[in-house]
């Protein structure tokens, strides 16, 4: 099955092509406050780059956010015209699933985070193994997300992950054993994950698919 993916929210934005869950090519990029007028120019570079046209696309994936209002809102609405413009299903990913989901930490508990505003982020909670967060994301201020974390984890090792980990980190006092990795919701990931959507019939209508925003809603 051949999936276009793509993520706009955050600083770093991601389209990908990939057959399955495997990936064929992924373009990152950021947006630098222009997406409306860029993200169509790329998407149609990756499938020119990639030996396709949007005809041969079986499927779209998009992250839903949590993210930058904006940036969101552009990502969805993209692929949401595309999946009516072929008939073609669509599935919609929760963007911090797609950080969390790294193969090289997926044994250990994980927090993957969005900045919002000074010193508040958007959290959600993995514990190891798992693809899920144990809770919907949650609003937090930065310095509450560590201690939060090892009430539910204990003293296991934990993985910071995001964009502005390091300044999560920074916020808080309870530094031992976490660990920050700077990461995006690579569009790859987002491919993999809506794959495994795709395969069990449990795609979105695209007509209600919506942005997964949380209160108070992101700035940006």
């Amino acid at each position: 099955m051949l999936i276009l993916a793509l993520d706009t929210s955050g600083e770093v934005c991601s389209v990908a092509i990939s057959r399955g869950n495997s990936p064929l090519m992924e373009y990152n990029f950021r947006h630098f406050r222009r997406l409306t007028e860029r993200l169509p120019d790329i998407i149609s570079f990756v499938l020119r780059d990639s030996g396709h046209t949007l005809r041969d696309i079986e499927g779209f994936a998009v992250g839903l956010g949590p993210g930058s209002f904006t940036g969101v809102r552009i990502g969805v609405t993209t692929a949401k015209t595309f999946a009516f413009a072929t008939d073609k299903a669509i599935v919609g990913i929760s963007s911090l699933d797609a950080i969390a989901l790294n193969p090289a930490v997926l044994s250990r508990p994980r927090i993957a985070i969005a900045p919002t505003r000074r010193l508040i982020s958007i959290a959600a909670f993995y514990p190891a193994g798992a693809m899920s967060s144990l809770e919907p994301p949650v609003v937090m201020q930065d310095n509450e997300i560590v201690p939060k974390a090892r009430q539910m984890f204990g003293e296991n090792p934990i993985f910071l992950m995001g964009e502005g980990a390091s300044v999560v980190l920074s916020s808080t006092e309870f530094k031992q054993d976490i660990l920050p990795v700077d990461a995006f919701p690579s569009a790859s990931r987002i491919a993999e994950i809506a794959f495994h959507r795709f395969e069990n019939g449990a795609t979105d209508n695209a007509d209600t698919l919506t942005p997964l925003y949380v209160s108070p809603p992101p700035t940006g």
